[in-house]
This record gives C-alpha cells, structure tokens and sequence, in this order.
C-alpha cells in the first residue's frame, strides 16, 4: 500500500507544528499546549531506543520504558533519536510527536 500524498499546504501545517513542538521543548514556552494534559500527559524528551512498525520502545529521562505510537507525519526516525513524546492517560503507552535534529 503507498503512502498517502500530502498536499504543499499540510506538509507546511505539519512541518509549523512539528518546530513548534521542539521550540517548545527547548523553551519551556507558556504557549498554550495542542492538547490537553488530560486527553494525553505533557511533552518530555526521550531516547528513541528501538521500533517495530508503529510502535517505538522510548527511554524516559528518569529510565524507565514506555511503549509508544509513531506518528505518521515524523519522517525516519533511527534508533538514538532523542524524540519528545507525550505519556498516554493509562501510564503505560504514549505517542511520539515530535524527533529532535541528529
């Protein structure tokens, strides 16, 4: 199955989200978050330490191992990728959103 073609316009909107993301990250900005922290947790950097598919074994800064979903809009991303990711409300999964420049 082929991937689905992105428009100039989405691509745009995903890559102002995606600096938006890291900025954020970087910054500890007050801007207002894209999602509520009870709908998912709050963004945290991680290590990238292997993936399967959709799924990615991400290392939290305190060491502990979530299991989480890659979105599909990230690009390649490489086992060592430091990513920032948000913690699911079950604790126990989460989702990458965003990957930090090699």
């Amino acid at each position: 199955m082929s991937r689905r073609k992105l428009t100039e316009r989405q691509q745009a909107r995903i890559g102002q989200l995606h600096q938006r993301r890291l900025a954020r990250a970087e910054h500890d900005s007050n801007e207002a978050p894209l999602f509520s922290e009870t709908d998912l947790g709050i963004e945290q950097e991680g290590l990238l330490l292997s993936y399967y598919g959709v799924y990615a074994d991400v290392e939290a800064p305190q060491g502990q191992i979530y299991r989480c979903y890659l979105r599909q809009n990230l690009g390649v991303v490489v086992t060592g990728d430091k990513v920032i990711w948000r913690l699911n409300s079950n604790n126990n999964e989460g989702v990458i959103v965003a990957v930090k420049p090699r």
